[in-house]
């Protein structure tokens, strides 16, 4: 097939248990991928024209089809100057046991420009939404960098080796759980025009809680749920309608006069 479409994992660079998961994930997206260029039937479009919002629904789109559940653009509770505020994460995935909430960046990689100039800016970004990750309320999520790659006036040798050039950078530079390459199995019959995309770079870094928030800082359940409850938001597609429903758990343990609190989200997801 001239246009099929691979995963491969690059790279891992931390111990975890995720990676088969990982793989997982990354074997489906690559096939939604597929999907969608041919169901475009030759019309020149590609899912690596798009941005962070498409690429955040394309991870989503493949989470639901290995059976597990995605909502996109929640509200939820974070933490910034060890204060409390509403926010929104970019995706929340649940798969049998595997719960993540994940913030998410792009950037754009020319592979025609500087090596070393566009390395320190995907690590930027993976710092930048590690950060992201951070701010959730003591819970364990994932921080995802989303890297497209553009060339144009580049032979296929030369392209290939452009591409295998990058990849060893990215190795060195980032500081991630699992690096992955999803894209044209044969770069040059990337689609487009004078600019052409041949895939994507997916680093994933999972990121342990920080220490849980005071007591002394928490809201009450009930002011919580009043504020959870008026930044609802539904989005129907495909006769699916995901609806976030959160709820807090404070739990008061009294160790060397110092007080913890459990914050837990749930989200309930409803069908038409």
């Amino acid at each position: 097939m001239k246009n099929r479409i691979v995963s491969e994992r690059v790279a891992t660079t931390s111990k975890t248990k995720m990676i088969p998961v990982f793989d997982r994930w990354m074997k489906k997206l690559a096939e939604v991928h597929q999907t969608y260029i041919d169901r475009d039937k030759g019309q020149g479009d590609s899912p690596y024209y798009y941005f962070e919002r498409s690429q955040t629904g394309f991870l989503a789109t493949a989470i639901w089809l290995l059976g597990g559940t995605a909502l996109e653009e929640y509200s939820t509770y974070k933490i910034k100057d060890e204060k409390r505020f509403s926010g929104r994460s970019d995706l929340y995935i649940n798969q049998g046991d595997v719960r993540f909430e994940c913030e998410i960046k792009y950037l754009d990689i020319c592979l025609n420009g500087s090596v070393p100039k566009y390395c320190q800016r995907f690590k930027d970004k993976l710092d930048e939404v590690i950060e992201d990750v951070d701010r959730l309320e003591g819970r364990e999520g994932l921080a995802i960098c989303f890297g497209r790659s553009s060339f144009r006036n580049m032979q296929p040798d030369e392209l290939r080796n452009s591409l295998k050039d990058w990849q060893r950078a990215l190795n060195k530079k980032l500081d991630y759980s699992a690096l992955y390459w999803v894209g044209f199995e044969n770069p040059e019959h990337s689609i487009g025009e004078e600019w052409k995309h041949p895939g994507i770079w997916i680093a994933i870094k999972e990121v342990k809680p920080k220490k849980r928030t005071p007591l002394s800082e928490a809201r009450n359940s009930v002011e919580f749920l009043a504020l959870a409850k008026s930044q609802d938001e539904c989005s129907c597609h495909t006769s699916i309608c995901s609806i976030n429903v959160v709820s807090e758990v404070l739990t008061h343990r009294d160790h060397e006069n110092k007080y913890q609190v459990d914050s837990v989200s749930r989200r309930k997801h409803c069908f038409k």
